[in-house]
Order: structure tokens, then C-alpha cells, then sequence
């Protein structure tokens, strides 16, 4: 099965945050397909950071139907910025060295579609996302996971 899903997450700030960890898991088990990821956060800039940036596939962006972002299981403030781009706001300002755990949480709807288009009666059926998501994090988190269910 051809299947295109990734979170996608970038570090705001002029590259000033790093994803050190990103543990994601997409959950395609029901018709709204579900991203959570995992993200530990360093500030590696010489300045304060108070907001985190999640960027969404442009393709990706109609599909969308619900973002979170929480902090130590608080829910945070997101705001759009624009056509794909959110904006959580810290609970906290990140120093330089500063690190923290976030959680993304997303979810799409209409973006899964039959594979193959044809199946026997007897047969499972199988489905492809059609959502595609990039990580373009500014510096390439020093772990990485992907867990599909």
C-alpha cells in the first residue's frame, strides 16, 4: 500500500527551534485519518522563542479539519497565519538551551480513498491517503518514528 502521510512540522523563529525527537503515529483505522506527533523542542538561538509553527501541505490544507497543539497536556492558543501555516504559542518562552515536549495533533477527512477502486466481495478493503505532508524542520530531528495503525 502506497501510503504518502508524514506530519509535518517546522521549527518557527528563523531556525531557532530544533525537533530533536519526533515520534509520529497516523492512524488511518477509521474514515478521518489522524496524525499525533510527538515533538521534543530545544532552542538552540541565541534569542527567546514563545511560539512553535506547524505548516501544513498546501495539497493537504483542504482536508484539514481539526489542529492541537498541547504542552505537557496543556492545550495551547493556535493561530493561523496563513493558508497552511499555524501558530501555537508557548506557555512559556524558550531561552537559549531551553527545551519542551509537544504534542500535534491532527486530523483530515476526505483523504482516504479505496486501493484498489475494485475488490471481490471475500476481499479487505485497503485505502491510500491522499494527504501528503513534508517535514521541513530546519535542522533534521536527531530521531525519528512513524508508527501506522
Amino acid at each position: 500500500m502506497r501510503l504518502w502521510v508524514l506530519a509535518a512540522l517546522v521549527a518557527m523563529a528563523t531556525a531557532q527551534l530544533v525537533n530533536k525527537n519526533v515520534n509520529r503515529v497516523v492512524d488511518l483505522t477509521t474514515q478521518i485519518a489522524k496524525v499525533t506527533a510527538e515533538v521534543e523542542v530545544e532552542n538552540s538561538g541565541a534569542s527567546v522563542v514563545d511560539t512553535y509553527e506547524v505548516v501544513i501541505d498546501p495539497s493537504a490544507v483542504k482536508h484539514l479539519s481539526f489542529i492541537s497543539v498541547s504542552e505537557h497536556g496543556n492545550e495551547l492558543a493556535v493561530r493561523t497565519t496563513s493558508a497552511g501555516v499555524y501558530e501555537a504559542t508557548l506557555s512559556s518562552s524558550l531561552s537559549n538551551g531551553g527545551k519542551t515536549s509537544l504534542v500535534v495533533t491532527t486530523t483530515f477527512t476526505h483523504s482516504l480513498e479505496p486501493y484498489p477502486r475494485a475488490i471481490n466481495q471475500p476481499d479487505n478493503q485497503l485505502v491510500r491517503s491522499i494527504v501528503t505532508h513534508i517535514t521541513t524542520a530546519s535542522t533534521a530531528p536527531s530521531s525519528n518514528s512513524l508508527s501506522l495503525t
